[in-house]
C-alpha cells in the first residue's frame, strides 16, 4: 500500500511542477520532472512519453505558447524539445 500511495504522490507532483521563470531555470526544471519520473519508475510506473511531454508542456509558462504550440503540432522528441526551451528563453531574456 505504501507503494501505491507514493506512486499516486509522485503522479501529482509531476503535473503540479511548474517553471515559475525567477528562480528556476529551463534545465533545473527539466531535471525535476526526469526525477519525478525516475521515481516513479523506481515504485513500478513508468511514465509514459506522452504524458512526460505533457508535464512538461503543463507547466510552462504563457510565455512559452509558441513553443507549445510547435511541439504538439510535431511532438518532438525530449532532445528537441529541452533545445527549443532553451532557444525560447534566450528569446525571451534578450529583451
Amino acid at each position: 500500500m505504501k507503494t501505491k500511495a507514493r506512486s499516486c504522490q509522485f503522479c501529482t507532483d509531476l503535473h503540479a511542477t511548474s517553471l515559475d521563470g525567477k528562480t528556476m531555470r529551463e534545465s533545473e526544471f527539466l531535471s525535476q520532472i526526469k526525477n519525478i519520473a525516475d521515481k516513479l519508475a523506481g515504485v513500478g510506473n513508468l511514465v509514459p512519453h506522452e504524458e512526460y511531454v505533457d508535464a512538461i508542456l503543463e507547466g510552462l509558462l504563457k510565455d512559452y505558447a509558441p513553443v507549445v504550440s510547435i511541439i504538439e503540432s510535431k511532438f518532438l522528441p525530449l532532445l528537441k524539445l529541452r533545445h527549443s526551451l532553451i532557444r525560447m528563453n534566450l528569446e525571451l531574456t534578450s529583451f
